[in-house]
């Protein structure tokens, strides 16, 4: 699926057009509901993506973000530990 599916974008955010597999489809219209019942544990912040990942308690940072997109204020790809700084 990522390969085929998510290729340049995150899993949660990945487009789904009408060709796609049913099973993708499925996936899509889940996304809301499987994110709300999801939390992450951070630890050292380096597997965790500072957008798009739930490790605030109030879900997704990219959810509150209005029309910004990560690209604009940051690069999409950060994780947590880029704001981490000497362990604080």
């Amino acid at each position: 699926m990522r390969n085929e599916y998510v290729k340049d974008f995150n899993f949660w955010e990945a487009p789904v057009h009408l060709l796609h597999s049913g099973t993708w489809k499925f996936k899509a219209g889940s996304t809301l509901l499987a994110k709300k019942q999801m939390k992450k544990c951070i630890e050292n912040g380096e597997n965790s993506s500072l957008w798009y990942d739930p490790w605030l308690k109030e879900g997704a940072l990219v959810e509150h973000m209005g029309k910004l997109h990560p690209g604009i204020v940051g690069h999409p790809n950060w994780t947590v530990n880029a704001l981490i700084q000497n362990n604080c």
